[in-house]
């Protein structure tokens, strides 16, 4: 009796019944049998009328008392819902430690975002500390300079001299390393081909003394210059021809070249702190391959990277065909026929 009575009364926002009024003897419970409405209203189940007969008998004083916790709401038409089991908290995953090269760090806001400041932390710079690894106690501290914190390319913290105390020396200095990057690896390469094959072309009338290119230290250029002086003459055309083009560059937004808005998305994470774009940005890339490691702001970082790696290599290398060939007099591809030999070529 208790049972049905619960289940007539209740309804889901409620969860208590009041009790009966004394009155006279029934004979029957019968359940409303209204439309479909009235079955799911905000109240639940009305009781009236007839349908359902209980042979079952009320008494005039019986009161029902019934707990709310121990009542459970029924609503009609529906299924009960199995209540899903809780689940066993899961213990706390290790972090995992970054493993990855800071090349490029990790993605801050989308695959293939640049990480600023990422070597805000270090506290020597890179040259001292893979010193450090092979040769411990020879190399003096370097301490990495606050300004070189991981964000440009070529950024090993290495500036021991002090050249750059703020962005814009920053941008100045690097605006010049990429470009004489640029030209010594043009000289790089065109000093030993020029004395390979420089002796078949006009039995070596552009070389100097000796088979040796010609430069400054080696002569044919502003001293034993032969008449006319196709050399300088070649030398000037093409630094005219250069300077033409930094004319047009420095006249030139960065955000009006061909990547310029591309790196303005990139460097966006900088806001005002850098608002001079990419160092170096000359408005050629007529092969497209400028995207060749990944068309997103990592891939473009990576190969300004490897520009200035190559052309850092290659200032070394140059320096070195000076200093060897004005001390020896011998070209520098005899020096090294392991590299230039004839059975290389």
């Amino acid at each position: 009796m208790q049972r049905i009575l619960i289940a007539l009364a209740l309804s889901p926002a409620a969860a208590y019944v009041t009790p009966l009024a004394a009155r006279k003897p029934l004979s029957a419970l019968q359940m409303q049998s209204g439309g479909p409405a009235e079955l799911y209203n905000s109240k639940g189940v009305a009781v009236a009328s007839s349908t359902t007969a209980v042979e079952e008998v009320v008494a005039e004083d019986e009161v029902i008392d019934l707990k709310p916790e121990a009542v459970e709401a029924v609503v009609v038409g529906e299924e009960k819902a199995e209540e899903p089991k809780a689940e066993a908290p899961k213990a706390a995953e290790p972090a995992v430690e970054n493993t990855r090269a800071t090349l490029v760090g990790n993605a801050s806001r989308d695959p293939g975002a640049l990480v600023f400041h990422r070597n805000k932390d270090q506290k020597y710079a890179t040259v001292y500390t893979e010193m450090e690894k092979f040769f411990p106690g020879v190399c003096p501290e370097l301490p990495r300079p606050a300004l070189l914190d991981g964000t440009h390319p070529g950024d090993y913290g290495f500036d021991p001299a002090g050249f750059c105390t703020t962005n814009a020396e920053l941008y100045n200095q690097m605006e010049a390393e990429v470009r004489h990057c640029r030209l010594a690896m043009l000289c790089a390469a065109g000093w030993p081909m020029a004395e390979l094959w420089g002796q078949d072309w006009f039995d070596g009338y552009f070389l100097a003394d000796g088979g040796r290119a010609p430069s400054i230290l080696n002569g044919g250029l502003l001293t034993d210059v032969q008449f006319p002086p196709l050399p300088t003459l070649f030398v000037l055309g093409f630094f005219a021809l250069y300077g033409q083009q930094e004319l047009k560059t420095l006249g030139t937004l960065k955000c009006q070249t061909l990547y310029g808005n591309v790196h303005k998305k990139d460097l966006e994470g900088l806001g005002e702190e850098w608002p001079w774009g990419v160092a170096g940005d000359e408005d050629f890339d007529p092969l497209g391959l400028y995207g060749l490691l990944g068309n997103d702001a990592v891939g473009r970082f990576t190969m300004r990277e490897l520009e200035l790696n190559h052309g850092r290599v290659a200032m070394l290398a140059v320096l070195s065909y000076v200093m060897l060939e004005s001390v020896t007099h011998v070209p520098v591809v005899q020096l090294t026929p392991f590299l230039f030999g004839k059975w290389y070529w």
